[in-house]
């Protein structure tokens, strides 16, 4: 085997590693840094600011050699149902208490609010002179993402028709390949003779020209809702928030850029002069080419107001440089919608959101990765070491504004790895591989300290040779699920965050992937049941367990049950939104799709049949475990998988997705269901 040869397969052996672990969320732009920062740095003048802006965009400073992007996909959590008389309404699920997140369906107990393609359909589904109907549609120039209702207000958050595809080129076409937001493995990194590139860290993810929607309407009379406000902004959406009655929207904006370069042979005398090179081709850049831009208009389309997103005195340096992309925060005050936004400009990449009542959190993850050692005839790919930046910033400021900037081991899970108790923020992160063994897991307490985000105490090295498969921190709780084989479900007191102490750990079969309170002295967690072949673990069916931590030092499992076989699925699993609870009669929905054995499978790996796609409906207690009460098939489109939520109204349980509304009574779940197809 030639040299050039072994290069190429250690290369692409790398790659393919550096593939897997960075699907779990990787970063370029910045090296990890102490985060301490006297203040938020602005910037004095328009001039720093582009300065500073073509700088992160010719080097983004740190080598890498390929970024994937992992975003915070609003994840959910478990909130007390709201209150709407009677015997109440299922709300979505939250991390927080009376921190609000977007989801395709709302309600508010009489009416149920869907997201479809390019509208949302307002459906009266609780209305006891009829049957369900179609009470009004919200036409919307893009596709629905998600939705918040406040008060008489709906807030649409959508991706704009006009928006362009992601494509972003790099200088030499020649040797480098097109990105397209798809890393091409087949020749990812030009090889020229026997010298191995490596490439800048360029946010390959953020498409250029793409915007982000929002659109506000007055659903105060639900059969006449009005248009308020329609907003479109430069960038992509990565999450959002409404707490305290003020709706913050982070999105991150990629400038369009000339074709740069990118690949350089590893020394700094190349790296130097591709960033010499780089700013050569950005001088002709401007400012505002730089900086995202929006336009506001009216009730009718008419464009009211337009220009920078970002005001000069408004864009904050962090102390450590994070990468050329713009994270931008868009606060509005959803008691007069259409009055002024908040904005604040962050020069960072950004991967995951996580909000309190007080505080926001913006968290990247840091891939480093050291250079290739030439040893004579090996040449020898070393894995990365990741590492979390974490940016606090107070929501009680108009605009919102950094107090705090630190760093930690490891990278997130989630935004379930983050929880706040008492100005304390708990984050739970892994470092290492689980495919060499090198994995550990990591509790870190964080407080303000002047500028910087200080860690207090710490808890290292959790579960050698396995990795993070859920967390939760509920007050000066804390619960992790790791996993190899096996589900060790491990219980952490943090009641002094600067002595944080693993007092419990029981290991059960499978693991799980959502952890849920249910009262103060048991949690439900959701997840895969598991059986080995060998020595490889193999999933089966949804798991759901009930977990008894009366005896926090000593949790017992107290019920568990188990949907289907081999293939089954469910949106739960991901995406915890998907999960709906009404504690008010301790009733819980989730959607699967079912796979089941008809007939014994010839192989342990072979998976079931698909028997059943829709709402399962459970009672749910920590005395009686899960009882199901029957089930709602939901039509699909076999060519989209797309998205389905089950809501509770009073006695009445709908079956929702975005073409579809089927109902029935909680006392039986049975054909024939109240069905109506949306237009």
């Amino acid at each position: 085997m030639t040299r050039i040869h072994q290069a190429r397969c250690l290369k692409m052996l790398g790659l393919a590693l550096a593939f897997v672990v960075c699907l779990f969320g990787c970063n370029g732009g910045g090296g990890a840094g102490s985060g301490e920062i006297p203040a938020a740095i602005h910037f004095e003048s328009d001039e720093a600011l582009f300065a500073y802006l073509k700088d992160q965009c010719a080097s983004s400073l740190q080598p890498d050699m390929m970024q994937t992007f992992r975003a915070d996909m609003d994840a959910f959590s478990p909130t007390p149902s709201e209150s709407g008389g009677g015997k109440g309404y299922s709300g979505t699920n939250l991390q927080e208490a009376g921190v609000d997140e977007a989801d395709q369906v709302k309600t508010d107990g009489q009416y149920l609010y869907i997201a479809g393609q390019n509208k949302v359909a307002i459906v009266s589904a609780d209305d006891p002179a009829g049957p369900m109907h179609e009470a009004a549609v919200i036409k919307v120039d893009g596709n629905v993402d998600a939705m918040y209702l406040f008060e008489n207000y709906l807030a649409v958050l959508y991706t704009p028709s006009t928006g362009e595809p992601p494509v972003w080129i790099n200088g030499d076409d020649s040797e480098n390949p097109v990105r397209t937001g798809e890393d091409d493995m087949e020749n990812p990194i030009p090889l020229d003779d026997d010298v191995i590139k490596i490439g800048i860290g360029m946010p390959y993810w953020i498409p250029p020209k793409q915007e982000a929607g929002l659109l506000i309407a007055d659903i105060g009379t639900p059969y006449a809702p009005e248009v308020v406000r329609d907003i479109r902004i430069d960038g992509i959406l990565i999450s959002s928030r409404l707490t305290g009655g003020r709706l913050h929207l982070v999105t991150q904006f990629m400038p369009d850029l000339p074709p740069i370069e990118i690949w350089y042979d590893g020394s700094e005398a190349d790296k130097d002069a591709l960033m010499a090179k780089n700013q050569t081709m950005l001088d002709g850049m401007t400012l505002d080419d730089f900086i995202p831009s929006f336009n506001i208009c009216d009730e009718t389309g008419n464009v009211v107001e337009k220009g920078r997103l970002i005001p000069t005195e408004n864009f904050i340096r962090p102390d450590t440089p994070g990468g050329g992309s713009i994270v931008s925060i868009v606060s509005i005050d959803m008691a007069t919608p259409s009055g002024e936004m908040d904005r604040t400009g962050l020069v960072a990449d950004i991967h995951h959101v996580y909000a309190s009542t007080k505080s926001l959190y913006l968290a990247a993850t840091i891939a480093d990765y050291p250079p290739y050692r030439d040893d004579g005839p090996d040449i020898r790919w070393m894995p990365p070491a990741f590492k979390t930046r974490i940016y606090r910033f107070d929501l009680n400021e108009t605009p919102v504004t950094l107090i705090a900037e630190g760093t930690v081991d490891g990278e997130l899970l989630n935004q379930f790895s983050f929880g706040e108790f008492e100005n304390v923020l708990r984050v739970a992160t892994t470092t290492g591989f689980p495919w060499d063994g090198s994995s550990l897991n990591h509790v870190y307490c964080l407080k303000p300290e002047g500028g910087d985000l200080a860690v207090i105490g710490a808890i290292n090295d959790i579960a050698p040779g396995e990795r993070l498969y859920a967390a939760r921190f509920m007050g000066p709780k804390g619960f992790l699920v790791t996993f190899v084989q096996i589900d060790p479900l491990f219980t952490i007191d943090l009641s002094d965050p600067q002595r944080p102490l693993v007092i419990g750990e029981l290991k059960v079969p499978g693991y799980s992937t959502y952890i849920h309170p249910l009262g103060p002295d048991h949690i439900l967690t959701l997840g895969r049941d598991t059986r080995i072949d060998g020595e490889t673990p193999l999933e089966q069916g949804i798991q759901l367990s009930i977990f008894d931590i009366r005896n926090f030092a000593d949790p017992q499992l107290k019920f568990s049950a188990v949907i289907g076989d081999r293939g089954t699925w469910s949106e739960a699993l991901y995406n915890q939104k998907a999960l709906t609870f009404l504690s008010e009669q301790n009733l819980m929905a989730l959607p699967v799709d079912l796979y089941e054995n008809t007939v014994t499978p010839d192989n342990p790996w072979d998976y079931g049949a698909q028997t059943f796609n829709g709402l399962y409906v459970y009672r749910v207690s920590a005395d009686a475990g899960f009882t199901l009460l029957g089930r709602i098939p939901l039509e699909i489109d076999m060519y989209y998988y797309g998205w389905s939520r089950g809501v509770f109204i009073d006695d009445a349980v709908y079956a929702v997705n975005t073409g579809i509304v089927k109902k029935a009574d909680i006392s039986e779940i049975s054909e024939p269901f109240e069905t109506l197809k949306l237009n």
